[in-house]
């Protein structure tokens, strides 16, 4: 192993350790294809359960600045490991559903900025400062993903969930060698056409999607220009169960007061 490419997976390592994350669990959710509004996504009239989502990441990143790195695209849920999805589609436009019932397609649309600093040759480094997001629902299942845009899209597509940031969770990005990477955590508000989408948990306040991406298919890196391309990297996206903030605040407040207490017993002796 040559040292640039040692010092590249330390220094990358060494980021991930240090990045901010939840102790938080992965949960399995059950959702209703047929809760939506104002028309459904299946007629397979069944809901489904699972705890990841697989996707496949289309996007354009602009590193012309890397102090505001921006980004922007489409994360298209291409599996769920669950035995049974009423009617999803793959989310790759192929039209082919797995059950009965008129199919769909899941898949967020995003944009973010973030931050990159250069620790060593090829190596970029850094965290997000925003990132928005909306999960739609695609009545038909019809829509065809690439980098460049949607096409063939159904004629209705319905608002699930939105989020940003969620604070104090993981958060970092990196770009090694041209491949980019990124971890983040990001809140649930339940979207206008939602419905009774979510099942269980139905009250999504006390929960996050986290997001994993190791980009290494599709990847379009100019070394002399500042747009990077991604047309279908892979990544997950797990439902991570967190603690409620106040939770947080009093342990919080319980190591301050073990502190001063410790500090109190050293004046003494």
């Amino acid at each position: 192993m040559r040292l640039s490419t040692l010092l590249a997976s330390t220094v990358l390592a060494t980021a991930l350790a240090s990045s901010a994350a939840f102790a938080g669990t992965i949960t399995t959710f059950t959702w209703n294809p047929n809760g939506t509004t104002p028309v459904t996504l299946s007629g397979a009239g069944s809901q489904f359960s699972a705890s990841d989502m697989t996707v496949a990441d289309y996007a354009t990143i602009d590193i012309t600045d890397l102090t505001h790195v921006t980004e922007s695209g489409w994360l298209a849920v291409t599996a769920l490991n669950t035995p049974t999805t009423p009617g999803f589609v793959n989310g790759t436009g192929s039209g082919n559903g797995q059950g009965g019932g008129s199919p769909y397609q899941l898949y967020f649309q995003f944009s973010s900025v973030s931050h990159l600093n250069p620790l060593a040759p090829g190596v970029l480094v850094g965290a997000f400062d925003s990132l928005s997001y909306t999960l739609y629902g695609d009545v038909g299942g019809t829509c065809h993903f690439d980098v460049s845009g949607l096409t063939g899209c159904g004629p209705q597509q319905l608002v699930l969930a939105t989020g940003t940031l969620a604070a104090g969770g993981t958060n970092d990005v990196s770009i090694i060698g041209g491949l980019p990477s990124a971890h983040a955590d990001v809140n649930i508000l339940i979207g206008a056409n939602a419905g009774s989408f979510f099942v269980n948990p139905a009250t999504l306040a006390g929960f996050v999607f986290e997001t994993g991406f190791t980009n290494t298919t599709g990847v379009v890196s100019n070394p002399n220009g500042p747009i990077i391309t991604i047309n279908g990297g892979g990544g997950n996206v797990d439902l991570l169960g967190v603690p409620e903030p106040l939770t947080l605040s009093v342990f919080g407040a319980g190591l301050a007061g073990a502190a001063a207490l410790r500090r109190r017993k050293a004046k003494k002796a």
